[in-house]
């Protein structure tokens, strides 16, 4: 398995200075034999090679779009919101930052196959879009916009499922099939995640761990207890109990102080419940959403949450300002003193400079019962196409090349490049990344509806302590339904 591996780097690793190599010259934009896709099998270390060890490749790699598309040099423009991630799906130029030049070939690749040039304009109002689909502007053949909005939309009447834009191919392996049938509502698919949508793999949600801290308290190495089944939310408990217990004499926290565990508090929550295998919103049969919080399983893993995190004294978390990423979590954790620390994707290259080694591994499981992780993906950005757009088949092509093409060019890199050689600094980080990236899930109470149920209710219950969750499970449930029964009354 390791020698399949290592051939699978090696085509990467060539891709990559074939990218570097053209930042001196003219791109060409030559189609041709793209570099291979990340096609993993089993548990990420077999890659699908022939009798000569070359990369396999099979129907679901390829799109199906017709050989002799030609759309006569359309400028196909997208309006892009700008993020904290890798957000852009077009770079002006090669730069020899291996990223941003597979970016730089996905698009070039595309223009040269579909005859097209494209164009990105960035916003920073997230309520831009809306104006736009209102006034039926077509200046912008794609948008690309933050979940919560892009499903407002769809409710609105304001943007096309998916399902009647006749070249998109859910079943190829460019899109994320997890991820997209949790988002179906309905069985209606308002947005789609492919390959092309980088903030969704940006904001994956792991746990780091400082190993020297293992090693000075006497601790078991959180690897091992995830290789045995062992990593559960008892043993996450015990060891953030041991690290509190190393503060300061007086049994007061402060800014000097040993914590168990940092972060930022409405990003506590929904990665415990993730991880049991727990959903705030599920479907049922007839795929329709209905809040899934009041059940033993659940509420014993809400009580469990504050029992690690606030009756052992051990976290310390942030609050207010918004956004992801906690900056003084991330300064605790680098001067060594927090055990564990919440981090998604796009922030762990923060962490380069730390000098103390630290560990990146999954969410503790419910318990020992439990068979498999589960790994939260808090948020995405993914396109709408108006209802005015002119033109449907030409948009829905560009989209689905532009996600074959990121399969092929950008998503090998994203992966192996970047998240298991720069973030990962052992071989048991990079296992424990590819379990997580295998094993993402996405829960309409944290993503579409984040502002009915984690920030409007989980989020400020945490940060007051209050555990009377049962109160409040009546409103939030009136208020989902609101939007399901509007769903239900569509055309």
């Amino acid at each position: 398995m390791k020698v399949k591996r290592i051939l699978f780097l090696a085509l990467i690793l060539t891709m990559a200075a074939v990218v570097v190599s053209c930042a001196a010259e003219e791109p060409t934009g030559s189609y041709g034999a793209p570099p291979p896709p990340l096609e993993i099998v089993g548990d990420g270390d077999d890659y699908l090679l022939d009798e000569n060890g070359e990369v396999e490749w099979g129907p679901a790699d390829w799109d199906d779009l017709p050989d002799d598309l030609d759309f006569g040099g359309h400028e196909f423009h997208i309006w892009t919101r700008r993020n904290s991630t890798f957000y852009q799906y077009i770079v002006e130029e090669l730069t020899g930052e291996i990223l941003n030049d597979a970016v730089f070939m996905r698009a070039r690749n595309v223009e040269e196959r579909l005859n097209v040039q494209f164009l990105e304009t960035i916003y920073t109002d997230n309520n831009a879009p809306r104006r736009i689909l209102l006034a039926g502007d077509n200046t912008y053949d794609m948008i690309n916009a933050r979940c919560s909005h892009a499903f407002t939309y769809w409710l609105e009447g304001l943007i096309v499922d998916v399902h009647d834009l006749p070249f998109i191919n859910l079943e190829k392996n460019y899109w994320h099939d997890v991820a997209n049938d949790s988002i179906r509502i309905n069985h209606r698919q308002h947005v789609a995640i492919g390959a092309a949508n980088l903030t969704f793999y940006d904001f994956a949600h792991a746990m780091l761990f400082n190993k020297q801290m293992i090693q000075d308290l006497g601790l078991p190495i959180p690897f091992d207890l995830v290789r045995s089944g062992q990593w559960t939310l008892d043993a996450m408990e015990s060891m953030v109990r041991a690290a509190a217990d190393s503060m300061n004499a007086e049994g007061v926290w402060d800014m000097n102080s040993i914590f168990g565990y940092v972060s930022r508090g409405a990003q506590s929550m929904p990665n415990f419940w993730i991880a049991s295998g727990l959903r705030s919103v599920s479907k049922d049969e007839y795929d329709i959403p209905y809040l899934s919080v009041d059940n033993e399983r659940f509420l014993s893993l809400f009580n469990r949450v504050f029992e690690i995190l606030i009756d052992t004294n051990g976290w310390f978390r942030e609050y207010g300002g918004g956004g992801n990423v906690a900056d003084t979590s991330i300064d605790l954790f680098m001067n060594n003193q927090s055990l564990f620390m919440n981090a998604q994707m796009w922030y762990i290259s923060r962490l380069r400079g730390m000098e103390t080694d630290f560990g990146i591994i999954p969410y503790p499981k419910f318990d020992e019962s439990q068979e498999q992780h589960f790994a939260r993906a808090s948020f995405y950005d993914a396109f709408i196409v108006s209802q005015s757009n002119p033109d449907l088949a030409r948009t829905s092509a560009i989209i689905e090349a532009l996600n074959s093409e990121s399969w092929k060019t950008v998503m090998p890199v994203y992966t192996e490049l970047l998240l298991m050689s720069r973030y990962a600094r052992d071989d048991e980080s990079e296992a424990m990344l590819r379990m997580i990236m295998d094993n993402l899930v996405l829960d309409l109470g944290d993503t579409i509806w984040v502002d009915r149920v984690r920030d409007a209710v989980f989020a400020p219950m945490l940060a007051a302590n209050n555990r009377n969750i049962v109160s409040r499970i009546d409103a939030m449930g009136n208020s989902l339904q609101r939007d399901i029964d509007r769903i239900l009354d569509m055309d």
